[in-house]
């Protein structure tokens, strides 16, 4: 008793394993930007205002926590694509899983409390993206062969 969800054959005329790590790839590229990009905003607030600490600055790094781990898991992906790993591709899955529902969970409280067209469309398309992502990864996953190892 599984999953019915529909498997994809192929990726934009790409084979899946291929679309698997052309979304990989993507997902690396766009973690590791956005990781950078919250990193540099909040070291230059803290340069610029004065009320900041060492402390300040220090928790908000730590709360980017989430991003690296996006990051580490979308090299996940790669690694379990390339070494045809499924242990990898199944971590992948769990944390794209959680992650979908988190985004779903944030637009529902979101819109309750405030509602922001734009943010609204925005989160929207978000939800969209990841869930594409999820579902040629579940594609890729479910057509390669399983093996028994370990993740580490």
């Amino acid at each position: 008793m599984g999953l019915n969800i529909p498997l994809l054959n192929s990726c934009c005329c790409l084979s899946i394993r291929t679309g698997a790590l052309i979304i990989a790839g993507l997902q690396l590229l766009l973690f590791t930007f956005y990781l950078f990009t919250m990193l540099i905003i909040i070291i230059q607030f803290t340069l610029l205002e004065k009320y900041m600490t060492f402390d300040d600055l220090i928790k908000n790094i730590i709360m980017e926590y989430v991003d690296a781990c996006n990051v580490v898991f979308a090299v996940f992906l790669i690694i379990g694509i390339i070494k045809e790993n499924s242990g990898f591709v199944a971590a992948y899955l769990l944390v794209e899983l959680t992650r979908l529902i988190e985004l779903i969970w944030s637009l529902v409280l979101n819109s309750f409390m405030y509602f922001h067209f734009g943010y609204f469309i925005e989160e929207l398309l978000v939800i969209g993206f990841e869930l594409i992502c999820a579902w040629i990864g579940y594609s890729y996953y479910s057509t390669m062969p399983k093996t028994n190892k370990y993740i580490f």
